[in-house]
């Protein structure tokens, strides 16, 4: 799976489309890669002049179904709990903190 086309901005005009589409999987989810390329596309999004951002999923009856659980399951020391969720909650608070209106379009 590339996550870079799994997950990417389209342009439309001064919109940036947020597309979510985990190649190979039946539902997105958020994995440490998908959370690191998310992250990348807000950095991007915050040095744009998009004036709006909407989230749209890819996937046919679903939008983002929540963490990945398998990778949770492999997860064996507190450490490794604490610093993905950390990590998650950085990158949230980033897009929260975003300056143009955004939207999800479930």
């Amino acid at each position: 799976m590339s996550v870079e086309d799994s997950l990417k901005i389209t342009a439309r005009g001064e919109v940036a489309l947020v597309e979510w589409d985990l190649i190979g999987e039946k539902v997105n989810k958020l994995s440490t890669p998908v959370m690191a390329r998310f992250r990348e596309l807000i950095g991007e999004i915050e040095r744009s002049t998009y004036k709006a951002v909407v989230l749209i999923s890819r996937k046919t009856g679903n939008f983002i179904a929540g963490a990945d659980i398998e990778e949770i399951k492999s997860m064996r020391r507190p450490e490794d709990f604490r610093a993905a969720v950390s990590a998650a909650h950085d990158i949230f608070t980033r897009f929260e903190d975003l300056k143009s209106p955004t939207i999800a379009a479930i």
